[in-house]
């Protein structure tokens, strides 16, 4: 009877779909301008009910994200916590959602100049 009570007070909580792109970040140097960060399973959490609406996540990254990407190599951390006392309840690593080359010499030239004239402003955030 005891174990009843306790599943109905807990749940599972899913919070992302396998390769499901959650953000687009900016790539420096690359032939494309933005990869998505994507977990490479499902994403559950367990909580208990009265939780639900007491967690929130964020994605942390270092950048710039610079070419090449490795499509197998997490760039990013997903980080699940509770609202109120920021206690972690989870973290998952976040991978490119694809393979991106560095761009040729002379189009480096021509962003690094242009980052120099106009600063972060080449990039717009999606």
């Amino acid at each position: 009877r005891l174990s009843k009570i306790a599943l109905n007070q807990y749940f599972n909580y899913l919070i992302s779909e396998e390769n499901e792109v959650l953000k687009k970040i900016n790539v420096w140097g690359g032939k494309k301008k933005y990869v998505g960060l994507k977990p490479i399973e499902k994403i559950y959490l367990t909580i208990p009910k009265k939780l639900k609406n007491n967690i929130s996540s964020t994605i942390r990254y270092k950048l710039p994200i610079a070419a090449p990407v490795n499509q197998n190599q997490p760039i990013a951390e997903l980080i699940i916590k509770k609202n109120k006392s920021n206690d972690i309840l989870k973290k998952v690593d976040l991978y490119p959602s694809e393979n991106i080359e560095k761009n040729s010499f002379i189009s480096r030239i021509y962003y690094n100049f242009k980052y120099l004239i106009f600063g972060d402003s080449i990039f717009k955030e999606q």
